[in-house]
């Protein structure tokens, strides 16, 4: 089958590859569109200590069912479906608990084994509801490659527990801050604060529900949220982007007992005092994974216009070109490879 092996920062390429082997207690997929993510983007350029030559990235994805294990029940040849790409060990308490997902030594899809940027795809775990997902009749691949990273903004604001009193400010609106700006936006909450640097992206917060757009490229982005909020601050401020300085800028602008939802993703070790945090009687609430089954209804049942968050398509020979294009943050929001 063809696919794109990665050897190195800026170095993926095209190449014909054996056909993976289906799991006993798996599926094979028939990859119909696969999503560019951020963990993409970095293992893309700069490369790191779990990515090594020869692996196919990729975890964002949605196809066909081709081939099922003998072990797996009520998914069939010709479904279509998304799913999250995992093997656990099946040995430690977690598994031996059925609590595959929180497996310390499982092996991650697109990082540990073979992705989806290929034609084909094994998924390890086939559990219907849990790992695999079926795709509503209206539902298309692109946008079935969705219910991942949705999936993180769904667990997020449910792991916040918001009030409908709460104000909420969303720090990042690439894919994961605007599924968060989603989330929050079913729980209810009073107002939601989205600071962005692209206008591209911002306009895509204002479409599905932003009631505060704060353009951080030219704003002063804590002075604006302490505006908006007369000046008590932030209940929940929610950190996308992974880098520092709008970490510091959450500290600074959540209230008393304000919760810092910790969701980017961060490539550098950086130094702070926790002083705030005890000053300020904060909570920080990190957390890994996502509820893949509320994004996958929220997808199947359309309650937004999912399909204009794809903003760009390429073919798997052009996967490169796909990423050139998802790092430009001022045109792209979600960028899809179909092999």
């Amino acid at each position: 089958m063809k696919a794109a092996v990665y050897y190195g920062p800026n170095d993926t390429r095209i190449q014909e590859v054996d056909k993976p082997v289906c799991t006993p207690n798996g599926i094979i997929i028939r990859v119909r569109a696969c999503g560019i993510c951020g963990s993409d983007l970095h293992f893309y350029r700069l490369g790191g200590k779990r990515m090594h030559p020869g692996m196919i990235m990729g975890h964002e994805f949605s196809g066909e069912v081709v081939e099922t294990g003998k072990s797996v029940q009520n998914l069939n040849k010709g479904d279509r479906v998304a799913a999250i790409c995992y093997q656990p060990c099946f040995n430690c308490s977690a598994c031996r608990n059925g609590r595959y997902e929180k497996c310390p030594n499982q092996l991650s899809g697109g990082i540990d084994i073979p992705g989806a940027y290929a034609e084909y795809v094994s998924v390890p775990l086939a559990i219907p509801g849990k790992t695999v997902f079926k795709l509503s009749y209206r539902t298309s691949y692109e946008e079935g490659a969705l219910i991942e990273p949705f999936g993180v903004g769904f667990l997020g604001a449910e792991r916040a527990n918001p009030t409908r009193s709460d104000v909420v400010a969303i720090f990042g609106a690439g894919i994961i801050g605007l599924a968060c700006l989603v989330a929050f936006k079913l729980k209810g909450v009073s107002k939601i604060i989205v600071s962005e640097m692209s206008r591209r992206r911002l306009v895509a917060a204002e479409k599905l529900g932003a009631d505060v757009l704060i353009d951080a490229s030219v704003e002063d982005t804590a002075g604006r949220i302490m505006e908006e909020t007369d000046g008590n601050g932030l209940d929940i401020a929610v950190e996308c982007t992974g880098l520092r300085k709008p970490f510091f800028t959450c500290l600074k602008t959540l209230r008393i007992d304000g919760l810092l939802l910790q969701v980017g993703v961060f490539t550098e070790a950086f130094s702070f005092n926790p002083v705030t945090l005890t000053d300020k009687c904060l909570t920080i609430n990190g957390f890994t994974g996502g509820d893949y089954a509320a994004s996958s209804s929220a997808v199947n049942n359309g309650i937004i216009d999912f399909k204009s968050l794809i903003t760009h398509s390429f073919p798997l020979d052009e996967i490169n070109d796909a990423f050139d294009m998802q790092f430009r943050t001022d045109q792209a929001i979600k960028v899809v490879v179909k092999p």
